[in-house]
């Protein structure tokens, strides 16, 4: 994905301020320093600051399928969840992580709702 993807993505959708990781970070190889001071990546920035419109690219096939992975991991979360309380599992450590987790999905905030899913199978499997 490009730079002006992911900054698209970002800010496109409500995103104020986004942390651009690797900038001056290490060895001139690194690849977090790479992607972040590539030619490209200066000239999304500078469309950016210059107020021009940043433009998506097509979200990919992996991306697809890693969604798709996500979903499926929600999908299984209930029944786990009932087997989790019907063994007399502690709801009260579940409960809020589950709506925190449903703040992070209405917010379209995958990444933490990957985290905190996580955290919630680590509890009840």
């Amino acid at each position: 994905q490009s730079m002006e993807t992911y900054l698209a993505r970002l800010f496109n959708h409500g995103a104020v301020i986004t942390n651009l990781f690797g900038w001056g970070i290490g060895d001139p190889n690194n690849p977090f320093r790479g992607s972040t001071e590539d030619a490209a990546s200066i000239r999304a920035y500078r469309k950016f600051l210059r107020g021009e419109p940043l433009i998506e690219q097509a979200v990919s096939e992996s991306t697809d399928r890693s969604r798709q992975a996500l979903r499926q991991r929600i999908q299984a979360l209930p029944a786990k969840i009932r087997v989790y309380a019907q063994a007399g599992g502690d709801m009260q450590r579940v409960e809020p992580k589950i709506k925190e987790m449903e703040r992070f999905l209405d917010n379209g905030d995958l990444v933490n709702v990957e985290r905190v899913l996580n955290e919630i199978l680590a509890i009840v499997e």
